[in-house]
């Protein structure tokens, strides 16, 4: 039996490339146990996509909801996303 899973796709943004978001992403995706990425835009905003358990997703969104709180960012989307089995949470470049 497959566990049930959710893919979320968070998109913050503002002029955020020297604020390491990527980086304190990573680190609550290693701390709820989430897999995906998270990556700059063109624009400057941060993209992150989230999968896991959909407790864990939760609790991931609610960090990436405050964490923007604390930024100077214009706006925060999220949307539902097709899973794509992520096996870690990598940052691209």
């Amino acid at each position: 039996m497959k566990t049930e899973r959710e893919n979320i796709a968070i998109k913050i943004y503002g002029d955020l490339k020297e604020q390491g978001i990527r980086f304190s992403s990573m680190h609550e995706a290693y701390k709820t146990g989430v897999k995906g990425i998270a990556k700059y835009t063109p624009d400057g905003a941060v993209y992150i996509e989230a999968e896991g358990p959909p407790e864990q997703v939760k609790l991931f969104k609610a960090w990436c909801l405050k964490t923007a709180e604390k930024y100077d960012h214009e706006k925060t989307e999220i949307h539902s996303g097709k899973i794509k089995d992520y096996t870690d949470f990598n940052i691209i470049d």
